[in-house]
């Protein structure tokens, strides 16, 4: 016969508090205990286990409101995708372009359609389902420049392009903090955009990358003014610092790339290197430094950079 536990015991052994598991129950719908004749809740064995689960992947990021509901088998795969590693290359690379494919249509379909509950669901599924790398690589690469070309063809508004990007965010953002909960023992590295640049996708998604092979990650977001960029790499002793580009309206535009990498040249600790990505990344290399200064176009160009810097570090 199944232990019957009441709920001061199933949280001590699932690792979280009594109040929680009754907010994850009546908010989500996390679990479903049975109930005494007097009311009093009790969790199964199995219970106690989805508990523990959930709240081992609330701690490395993921928002209970997003995987409260997943089916077992699904938190399970999502724990052990990233226990393992998710930025090993598969041995099923047409099965996973075809899944891929499939993803990214049914995205575009459902933010066409504004169903925006069903996009965030795809996304999620997309997390369990699709190794990291890959998702950051193929999925959402492909879905930003996808986007981006419908909004200049006005098959899509700029409301669709701006609740896509708000969704996107707030799942990414995850991703990172989940993957930042690891131990790092790579080099520290540094992201943002220029001053005036409010684009954070790029960096938020080689970000990711980078996390995924073991560097420590300090994310600073976009719009960072050259002079606290360089104080923030000197307190914290960054290897490397990547900024994001893209092209800016004259109203935006504070300085020029070139002038942004000079300022940012003389605040920063004379070994560290400026990796410069987007459109605007070659501008960079029209700087006249004392240091090291890499354009990189595209995403993955850095992923090999990210990789290439985990090997040297370890060979070390």
């Amino acid at each position: 016969m199944e232990r019957v536990i009441n709920v001061k015991v199933a949280a001590k052994m699932a690792g979280i508090t009594a109040h929680t598991v009754r907010g994850w129950e009546r908010r989500y719908g996390a679990v479903s205990p049975s109930r005494t004749p007097t009311g009093r809740r009790t969790y199964t064995s199995e219970d106690i286990q989805r508990l523990r689960l959930l709240g081992q992947l609330v701690k490395r990021g993921h928002q209970i409101s997003f995987i409260a509901t997943l089916p077992n088998a699904d938190l399970e795969k999502l724990w052990r995708q990233e226990d393992e590693s998710a930025f090993q290359p598969t041995h099923k690379k047409k099965e996973l372009s075809s899944e891929v494919d499939t993803m990214i249509t049914e995205m575009m379909v459902a933010l066409s359609r504004f169903d925006l509950d069903r996009l965030s669901d795809l996304i999620l599924r997309t997390r369990v389902t699709i190794p990291t790398r890959t998702m950051v690589l193929e999925v959402f690469g492909s879905m930003m420049a996808q986007v981006g070309r419908r909004v200049m063809a006005e098959e899509m508004t700029v409301a669709q392009e701006h609740a896509f990007s708000a969704i996107v965010r707030d799942h990414l953002g995850q991703v990172l903090q989940s993957l930042k909960s690891k131990s790092k023992e790579g080099k520290c590295l540094l992201f943002a955009t220029t001053e005036g640049d409010l684009h954070e996708f790029g960096i938020l998604l080689s970000a990711i990358l980078a996390a995924g092979y073991g560097h420590e990650v300090r994310y600073l977001g976009p719009n960072m003014p050259a002079n606290d960029l360089g104080h923030a790499a000197s307190m914290l002793n960054a290897d490397v610092v990547i900024l994001g580009t893209v092209p800016l309206s004259k109203d935006l535009l504070k300085i020029s790339v070139a002038q942004y990498v000079s300022a940012l040249h003389e605040q920063l600790p004379r070994d560290t290197e400026i990796w410069v990505g987007g459109d605007l990344c070659n501008q960079a290399l029209t700087a006249t430094v004392d240091r090291t200064v890499k354009a990189v176009p595209r995403l993955n160009k850095v992923d090999e950079l990210f990789k290439d810097l985990r090997d040297n570090t370890e060979a070390a």
